[in-house]
């Protein structure tokens, strides 16, 4: 008992710091969890996800089809797949992937959201367009999706409809989001597209206002 207790707080704590970025403690957490349960399901799956987070998609690809062979139901698995063919920019398996999870679940977010991306990358915005639709009729509250959303409306030269996406987007970053740049330039695109010059040149100034906070706290995490 005091071994897989062991177990399960090395896994939680390797979760943790691959929550947060810290790679190279997440492997060693990681890792210590499997030593004692080398073929845990739970584990296998999370070193997977710390060698897609380190560029090592084809290497996670392996682990997880074995895991996927014992247990074809597991859902986690199959998420994780998924993201290690996006890296891999292996679209079309990122797809049938993500198939495989919505034939186990209709409504589960993360294919939706695996299989429109896949299909913006490969310039199908319609059909991206209407499963951004799908997902955000049952998961409302996420910032990224609504900016992809946007760039692929922006790209079909819907403008109107690109910037209540947009500014969706930004209501719900709330100014705090990894892609908090990426949505005030697009916002900054389609108010140019709609002749709105004074709106565009303000996000351009946001624009600037994020890099110069990101470079200050650069700064201040060296010194």
């Amino acid at each position: 008992r005091r071994q897989r207790q062991m177990c399960i707080r090395d896994s939680d704590t390797a979760t943790l710091f691959l929550d947060y970025g810290y790679l190279e403690q997440a492997a060693q957490w990681g890792q210590r969890a499997l030593d004692l349960e080398p073929d845990n399901e739970k584990f296998l799956k999370l070193k997977a996800d710390h060698l897609i987070s380190s560029n090592r998609p084809k290497e996670a690809i392996e682990i997880l089809n074995s895991l996927l062979d014992i247990n074809p139901y597991n859902l986690n698995a199959w998420h994780s797949l998924g993201e290690a063919y996006f890296v891999c920019e292996d679209f079309s398996k990122t797809m049938e992937t993500a198939d495989f999870a919505l034939a186990i679940d209709e409504h589960d977010a993360q294919a939706l959201l695996l299989k429109a991306n896949s299909l913006l990358q490969q310039q199908n915005l319609d059909e991206a367009h209407q499963l951004y639709l799908r997902y955000f009729k049952e998961h409302p509250s996420n910032e990224i999706p609504y900016l992809f959303d946007g760039v692929c409306l922006s790209a079909l030269e819907r403008y109107d409809e690109a910037l209540s996406q947009l500014l969706k987007a930004e209501e719900l970053s709330q100014g705090y989001s990894t892609e908090q740049q990426h949505i005030y330039a697009n916002l900054s695109e389609v108010y140019s597209r709609l002749h709105d010059t004074d709106k565009a040149f303000g996000y351009i100034d946001k624009i600037k206002a994020v890099s110069y906070t990101h470079l200050r706290a650069h700064e201040t995490c060296a010194d």
